[in-house]
């Protein structure tokens, strides 16, 4: 491996340790061993774990403020681009159903550092709430504020995949059962915010 491709690989294996399968708290040596290097090779790229850690954190956080952003600002329908970020929502939360964990874990513990938004970058959800309260007002979605709109299509994408315990548990389900609602999700989003 070359020196990007390892320092890439190191990063992708961290990614998938921390978002994939939940494990926030490995350990230097666990990240090492995933990704097949030694522990000397991981300190020389990332420092240490903390620092590992940080650049996955933004990193992810980046990508995926520039997904949604692309998704919000396309020049189609309101209606197609909410559809469009429910696709993207319930895609994420299968493929790293840990990772709004790691971003909420991380966001609390580091809430002096957060940054406020330049006025450019608000600008974009700003356009896309008058959108839906365009949407509203012409009736051809529920009338709700914009703003509990979209806090309602993230929780319905995003909740039932971070509850997954509970919800078997209290369902007396199996994870298979569970995972046929999972992939129902879209249909049953849909029906509820457009009624």
């Amino acid at each position: 491996m070359t020196v990007n491709t390892t320092e890439e690989h190191i990063k992708d294996v961290a990614r998938k340790l921390f978002f994939s399968e939940g494990r926030l708290n490995a350990t230097t040596q666990e990240i090492a061993d995933a990704a097949g290097v030694n522990r000397t090779l991981l300190n020389y790229y990332f420092r240490s774990r903390d620092a590992l850690f940080k650049i996955v954190f933004n990193e992810a956080m980046l990508n995926f403020k520039n997904s949604i952003e692309s998704i919000i600002t396309q020049q189609y329908s309101v209606k197609e681009r909410i559809e469009d970020l429910v696709d993207f929502l319930l895609q994420e939360m299968g493929n790293n159903p840990y990772r709004e964990i790691f971003f909420i874990t991380q966001l609390n513990q580091n809430e002096g550092s957060i940054k406020p938004k330049k006025e450019d970058e608000n600008n974009k959800w700003r356009i896309f709430l008058e959108e839906i309260q365009s949407e509203i007002d012409a009736g051809t979605i529920r009338p709700l504020k914009p703003e509990d709109y979209v806090l309602n299509i993230f929780s319905m994408c995003i909740l039932p995949v971070l509850m997954k315990p509970v919800y078997t548990t209290m369902f007396q389900i199996s994870l298979e059962e569970y995972q046929v609602l999972l992939n129902n999700r879209k249909k049953s989003i849909l029906a509820f915010i457009h009624s």
